[in-house]
């Protein structure tokens, strides 16, 4: 029963191993997301719309909170998805701009870069984004109004990008 318990325990641990190592960031459909995003059916952020599109959700959407000034609107709330990718959004200040903050496998940063650039291309407007000299955040060149992207890395050995986009 002990032997039993312990395989278990290392075949999990090898298959979450093996699952981080093996993690690809798909590339964004640039053309596709700014379609979707225009429709009437869809509210949510284009980051959240790519992972949807992209990623099999592994929860429903937790730690779920509504909107005091939007009726029936949920301003902030957390999910996951598969190859242990988290999603965490809170809008919930009216005018504090949206943070969202996602949670990745450790991969190459310069992929978390390229992957930064593209979505940023999918949602931007008017507002030019450069990465800062020397630092690992990607924000509007006149570091004014817009939305910056800041990637590092976490303890459990995982990226984490935070988002933040607000005037």
């Amino acid at each position: 029963m002990k032997i039993k318990i312990l395989y278990s325990i290392f075949f999990l641990f090898v298959s979450i191993v093996i699952t981080a190592q093996n993690f690809e960031l798909k590339d964004p459909d640039i053309i596709a997301l700014k379609e979707k995003a225009k429709s009437k059916d869809f509210s949510e952020e284009i980051v959240y719309l790519y992972f949807l599109e992209n990623y099999k959700p592994t929860s429903e959407k937790i730690k779920i909170k509504r909107s005091d000034y939007i009726e029936d609107s949920i301003c902030s709330f957390e999910q996951t998805f598969e190859n242990n990718i988290r999603y965490v959004v809170n809008n919930c200040d009216e005018e504090g701009g949206v943070t969202i903050n996602i949670f990745l496998p450790k991969i190459e940063k310069e992929k978390i870069k390229k992957w930064i650039e593209k979505i940023y291309s999918a949602e931007a407007g008017d507002v030019k984004n450069k990465w800062y000299s020397g630092k690992d955040i990607y924000g509007p060149e006149d570091k004014g109004a817009g939305c910056y992207y800041e990637i590092t890395p976490t303890k459990q050995k995982e990226w984490s990008i935070s988002i933040f986009c607000g005037c």
